[in-house]
């Protein structure tokens, strides 16, 4: 028959605690057995002479569904201060005994606390939070009596500051919150004296007003172009004074007025005056929006939050007027000249806001392309284009000018002024020969030829748009004849016209053909020409 085996015991722990102001010793059993019996033996830390035993535990346990005992006595007492450790032995019900040394550690010191602590001011704000603390640290002495501990470390405030408590253990100095809402004095102990309990004023903090302001420059600015968004973030300090906050982030919003969303631009770190700024892409008309500790939770505490927005800012487009033509040139005075352009938004335009539809264009003369003078306008269609015909009058330059009014973009945005390059258009008289015949006919072959005509030219009328033909004298006017079967004309000869326009030319009768006069012109007249006569040479 095999011998009964001992029940597995093992001491995990003994701690000494003030209950009451009484010291309480515990110790933490366990055991597949019950425990009966707990004994502990204290010797001085290092030391391994026994100065007390104590054997009187309450015992209780186990605890449900474990095997764990607690053995506590109460009250323990120490003949004087210093460290001492635990030697703890337990019997089981099978009177087996479990011994395990050093289980734990008693630090006896002489008990501290703090008294008479005061703070001022009790009100601050995140800017002054420096505040000025007292209060005196006593202990208790061996015959119980109270007194000033003296030449001991005191610390408070965030960062931490330290205090040296006078002779009398009294302490005083300043401490700064570091945005706690009280101040808490701490004495940690020594080898001596125990910590004392943390002792605590309540401060109140005073959150101080901020305000904004914000501007976004150019305005109105170019669509596509840089916004500079600049202001300035304040506050008011305990006394009343504003001035700039610095260092703090000011977030930046912009509002587009075109698809009613807010775009979130970042954050701008305020500067050492409180003023900040920030180069942003210019997207389209609307408002900006300057934000400071407006979050769900403010960022900042002790600040108040707040925002602010801009005026109305607006966007405007680049434009440029391309493919402009004024012609014919040279022109018939009198006669129609087409003036035509297409106006267009540059980048960022893009897909039929590229082009500027309803768009209002004035077409302008100069006559030395210098001073400019309005003479005749209308809207460009759904594709950018407008056209228009006129009576030539003079020579001079001509350009079309959009004065950026539109009907096809959301308000206020819009778009800039533009014009074109010029074009110089000739105005010339308009000319024509009259009665011009090629004779006789038929004709003899051989005989003389006689091609005459009359050059005019036509002169308007100052007092209205009517005029009359007139003759065209010491012009040069060049005769072609175009042999029958020939598809080119040849030319005969030239001849000049008298004081009434009047050309005359014999030539001797040879073959065939169809005879003809022209003018060719100059910087004053246009080039004209005669109707064809065909002559039969036999």
């Amino acid at each position: 028959m095999r011998p009964a085996v001992a029940a597995a015991t093992e001491i995990r722990s003994a701690t000494a605690t003030s209950i009451f102001g009484e010291l309480q010793l515990r110790v933490i059993i366990a055991s597949e057995q019950r425990i009966e019996r707990v004994e502990a033996r204290i010797r001085k830390v290092g030391e391994d002479e026994v100065i007390a035993t104590f054997g009187d535990f309450v015992i209780t346990g186990p605890r449900p569904a474990s095997n764990i005992y607690n053995a506590t006595i109460q009250p323990i007492d120490l003949p004087e201060v210093g460290d001492y450790t635990i030697d703890v032995s337990a019997w089981d019900a099978d009177g087996v005994r479990t011994d395990k040394s050093d289980v734990g550690v008693i630090r006896k010191r002489l008990a501290t606390r703090f008294i008479g602590l005061t703070v001022t001011p009790t009100v601050v704000d995140v800017e002054n939070d420096e505040v000025t603390v007292t209060g005196r640290l006593l202990y208790t002495a061996a015959d119980g009596i109270e007194r000033g501990l003296s030449g001991e470390p005191v610390f408070a405030g965030t960062p931490q500051r330290e205090f040296v408590t006078d002779a009398d253990g009294r302490f005083a100095g300043k401490a700064d919150l570091g945005g706690a809402w009280g101040l808490t004095v701490r004495y940690p102990g020594d080898s001596v004296y125990g910590e004392a309990s943390p002792s605590s004023v309540n401060v109140k903090y005073q959150t101080l007003n901020t305000r904004l302001t914000v501007d976004a420059t150019p305005n109105p600015a170019i669509m596509g172009g840089k916004a500079l968004v600049k202001g300035m973030l304040e506050r008011e300090s305990a006394t009343g004074q504003w001035a700039g906050l610095p260092d703090k982030p000011v977030r930046i919003w912009f509002e587009s007025d075109a698809t009613d969303t807010r775009d979130d631009l970042g954050e701008v770190r305020t500067g050492p005056d409180g003023v900040f700024q920030l180069s942003a892409p210019v997207t389209g008309s609307g408002n900006w929006f300057a934000q400071f500790n407006t979050l769900p939770v403010p960022t900042h505490p002790g600040y108040t939050e707040t925002n602010i927005r801009t005026g109305r800012f607006v966007a405007n487009y680049r434009t440029a007027i391309t493919g402009f033509d004024a012609g014919p040139e040279p022109v018939a005075k009198g006669t129609s000249l087409t003036l035509k352009g297409r106006v267009v938004r540059l980048a960022p335009a893009a897909g039929p806001t590229a082009y500027v539809s309803g768009g209002h264009v004035t077409f302008e003369f100069s006559a030395d392309g210098k001073k400019w003078v309005p003479d005749i306008g209308g809207t460009t269609n759904q594709d950018g284009f407008f056209s228009t015909s006129i009576r030539a009058g003079r020579d001079g330059y001509w350009r079309m000018v959009y004065n950026g009014l539109t009907r096809d973009l959301p308000w206020p945005t819009g778009d800039l002024l533009s014009s074109s390059g010029s074009d110089h258009v000739d105005v010339r008289q308009k000319t024509t020969i009259s009665l011009f015949n090629a004779a006789p006919e038929p004709v003899r072959k051989g005989a003389t030829l006689t091609v005459s005509g009359t050059l005019k030219h036509f002169v308007w009328s100052s007092r209205g748009p009517w005029g009359s033909w007139e003759a065209l004298s010491g012009q040069t006017v060049f005769l072609y004849l175009q042999p029958r079967g020939a598809r080119t004309w040849t030319y005969m000869a030239t001849a000049r016209t008298d004081r009434y326009g009047r050309v005359r030319r014999g030539f001797k009768a040879s073959r065939d053909g169809t005879w003809m006069a022209r003018y060719k012109g100059n910087t004053t007249y246009m080039p004209g020409s005669s109707a064809a006569d065909y002559v039969d040479v036999r």
